[in-house]
């Protein structure tokens, strides 16, 4: 695929360089499905099963309760931007307000949040942020 051949690769050149660009406009829709598409599904790339089970990744991972939860909203994000799954599965419900550049305090509001459940929300910002800081890790630990 092109000069991608490895998880290092995707993760270097598409999934960090993606993440770069939402960064640079976190208020754009467009980087932030792009971001969470490349970002979930680099899952596959290093290993694991192609669908995501939150179950399977808590067992392997156990530390990491958060991040499973993330890449679980992540993958709902991707099945209905890729499918649109209206009605099939329970909707990822999002928003947007006014919000500040990702390069300020995470105090401050960003522009595209992510309905979690009824009383709890997320940022895109904090749900890249994230797992591509569980990424980072990882590759770190030699999982890819």
């Amino acid at each position: 695929m092109f000069d991608i051949s490895t998880a290092d690769d995707f993760y270097e050149k598409v999934v960090k360089p993606q993440y770069q660009d939402f960064l640079d406009n976190n208020s754009s829709a467009r980087y932030a499905l792009l971001s969470i598409l490349v970002t979930y599904h680099l899952h596959e790339w290093v290993g694991d099963k192609v669908k995501f089970d939150k179950n399977a990744f808590l067992e392997r991972y156990p530390d990491f309760e958060t991040e499973s939860e993330y890449f679980e909203v992540a993958r709902r994000i991707c099945n209905d931007t890729k499918h649109f799954n209206k009605g099939l599965e329970k909707e990822v419900k999002t928003r947007t307000q006014f919000g500040f550049s990702s390069f300020f305090s995470e105090f401050y509001a960003r522009p595209l949040m992510i309905k979690i459940s009824e009383d709890k929300e997320v940022s895109v910002d904090c749900l890249l942020k994230c797992l591509l800081g569980f990424w980072e890790k990882k590759k770190s630990d030699g999982l890819f």
